[in-house]
């Protein structure tokens, strides 16, 4: 199994660490400094997990905005900490999110979000 290469040294990949965790995609690696990233199949599997370990509910909690409870296709997986400022895909490091509460956190609206506005707005049948 090849590997793309990291561009950056201290990013190493943990190869026993990988194979002990027994991933579905041969994209989803782990780092020698604990970080984890998965892709495709263990994406989706840590979405299930995390929606599970937090038993549906949006941990945003903003008021006025959080429903509370969010059923698994109308909720998204929020990374605390991003993975653009060092965060990973780690169960320790996502929480279930209503998707108006996951918009206010990054106060942002989600990229297939805006696409979809747009396609309503120019009469497309979005369905």
């Amino acid at each position: 199994m090849r590997r793309r290469r990291l561009k950056s040294k201290r990013m190493r990949v943990d190869a026993e660490a990988t194979a002990a965790m027994k991933y579905l995609d041969r994209r989803s690696y782990r780092l020698l400094d604990g970080r984890e990233f998965v892709f495709g199949k263990d994406s989706s599997k840590r979405r299930q997990e995390i929606y599970e370990r937090d038993m549906g509910m949006c941990q945003i909690k903003l008021p006025h905005v959080c429903p509370g409870r969010v059923l698994y296709l109308g909720g998204e997986w929020h990374h605390v900490k991003p993975k653009w400022k060092g965060g990973d895909d780690s169960l320790a490091n996502g929480v279930w999110s209503c998707r108006r509460g996951h918009e206010a956190a990054h106060n942002r609206q989600p990229k297939w979000t805006r696409d979809r506005t747009a396609a309503i707005a120019k009469g497309l049948n979005t369905e």
